[in-house]
This record gives C-alpha cells, structure tokens and sequence, in this order.
C-alpha cells in the first residue's frame, strides 16, 4: 500500500476536483487558477476575495507535508499519495459521464454515483480540518493494527517515523501530537487492503450505508445554467441536523452539486403502513434513486451559505460573485 514519493506538496482536496471550478479550464493544468475566498463573517454569509488574479490550483488546498509519516531525507517520504491516486484519477472522467447521461435521460449512472461517493468521501477522512470528527466517526480504529506483513511493518514505521514538520502542523492545525500521529494511523487503517481484491475499510463501510436494509438512499444532483457552486476547504457539506438521516452535499463543478441522502426508513414509511410490505421492501435488492434539478435557484442559494457557514475558512469558486453570497 505504502509507496516511497517524492511529492512534498500533498492536497487534502484534489486538482482534478478544484479544475472542474477553475477559472480558466482551457489553459494548461499548471496553469489553472481558482478564485479564493476568506469567510470574514459565517452569520452574514460575508466572504472576501484574495487576489483578483485567483490561486494556483496546484497550490491550493494542499499543505507541504500533511501525510507523510516517514520522511526519510529532502527528497523521499512515506506517504499515502499512491493510494490517494487510485480514487482521484477518475473523479474528472466519472463526472463529466455523469452530467453528460443526465443530459441524454440515460439512467445507467449507479458506477458514477457510487464512485464519486467514494473519492468525495475520502476528502472527509483526509481533511485536517475535520481530524477530531474524524476520530470520534472511526474511534474504534484506535484500537487495532495490521497483525500480517508487510502492512505490520509499515504501520510501525508510520508510529516511529521522523516527521520533522509534525510541530508546525499541530500548532497550524489546533490538535495534538497524539491526535495527529492517531489520523494517521486511521487512514492507514482505513485505505489499507487487508486482503487482496477486497474492499478496504472505507470502501466497505460506504458499501454499508448504501445496503443498510433499513435506510433509503436518496441522490439529488443540481444544475444550472446561471449560477456557481462553492467548493468548501473542508470538502464537504452538512445539509440536514445530526439525527435518524444523514446526508452530504458534495460539488461537482462550477455549475452543479450533488446530495447523497440516507434516510432511515421507520421515519420515512407512512403510518398504517404493514409491516410485511416493509419487510418485503427491506429484503429487496437496495436501488439508488436519482433526480435531477435544473436551475433551482432557491437550493443554491441555500447550498452556497451553508457550504461557507461550514467550511473551516475559506471557499472557492470560478466566479467573483456567487448567488447567495
């Protein structure tokens, strides 16, 4: 799993998501740039913009360092960037088929879904802006290490690695030493395979949210002609309260954003209903709806506050202005 690199500058939110956003996609991709946006006011949606140029999307989002456990000298570090890889590469390719079968009516799109849910979803267990949620979601992972080889031997390196950039980004970051030694550990337990041709841990507990027999999942994607969706330096999004349904609104582009909802069945089912006919529905093979919105101009103005009010500081975008904002 673990692979030596060269890469010192490591993003928690990848380029190909970023340049699905960018200011000017025809250019080269070192060439790409963003407009950056500081929250200077979550009650009041206020946001100020950072430079009219825009930001280097090969800048952005990314902290010299973050993953790696073992830096072995100036050039080589141990890291997770090759299996970060494997779930980024076709997050521009996935995306693009997706809003081009949604053009054409073609419901073909489960691979889409499911694939962009993944590479989405590993934004929220790489951010060091989410570190201590992510502990508590994963805290039993505190509790074990790999017992077989080689992933024994590589998760000691990462516990005793030298890491000589670990005070700066406890100190940057507002956690603890053993906390971000513990995310570390956690991500290695989570993208590890533990068994070859077998999901990883994190693969296995999203196939788990969407066969839950008792919840149905829910996806929404929003499009527009005449308005631009934020992308958060946290990744995700929050739209519903902690409770008995969960769900994620994650952008997709610069004008489009999608909403994965789980919801627990008991709430939804209506009353009176026979609980055969919700048995007989729980046994059935798990479906993944899907509905499509064009220009609904009152879920973007909802998206993008929400999306600013929840990142950590700051937001991005391909335009100066953002409806809502």
């Amino acid at each position: 799993m673990i692979h030596s690199s060269e890469t010192k500058n490591q993003h928690f939110i990848s380029r190909a998501e970023l340049r699905l956003n960018s200011i000017n996609p025809g250019a080269s991709l070192k060439n790409q740039r963003v407009y950056s946006f500081e929250v200077t006011g979550r009650e009041a949606f206020g946001y100020e913009l950072s430079s009219d140029r825009g930001a280097k999307i090969d800048d952005s989002l990314s902290i010299h360092d973050l993953f790696s456990f073992d830096v072995v000298d100036r050039r080589l570090r141990l890291n997770f960037e090759n299996i970060f890889t494997k779930y980024e590469g076709r997050i521009g390719s996935d995306t693009e088929s997706l809003l081009s079968k949604i053009d054409k009516n073609n419901s073909d799109i489960k691979g889409e879904v499911l694939n962009l849910f993944v590479a989405k979803f590993l934004n929220f267990v790489r951010n060091p802006y989410s570190v201590e949620k992510l502990l508590n979601t994963f805290a039993v992972l505190r509790n074990f290490k790999p017992a077989q080889e080689p992933l024994k031997s590589q998760f000691e390196k990462l516990l005793a690695g030298n890491r000589p950039q670990q005070e700066y980004l406890c100190s940057q970051l507002g956690i603890t030493h053993n906390q971000y030694v513990t995310w570390l550990g956690s991500l290695f337990m989570l993208l590890s395979e533990f068994r070859e041709g077998e999901p990883n841990f994190m693969e296995e507990t999203i196939r788990s949210l969407f066969e839950n027999p008792d919840t149905a999942v829910f996806v929404m994607i929003y499009r527009y002609t005449n308005g631009t969706c934020i992308v958060s330096d946290r990744g995700h999004t929050i739209p519903v309260p902690d409770g008995k349904h969960m769900a994620f609104d994650f952008n997709l582009s610069s004008n489009a954003f999608i909403r994965y909802m789980f919801g627990d069945l008991e709430s939804l089912t209506p009353k009176g209903v026979p609980q055969k006919i919700v048995d007989m529905y729980k046994a059935q093979k798990k479906e993944v709806k899907v509905f499509p919105f064009e220009n609904d101009m009152n879920e973007l103005e909802v998206y993008n506050q929400r999306t600013l009010y929840q990142c950590h500081s700051r937001v991005y975008s391909s335009a100066r202005e953002n409806h809502g904002l």
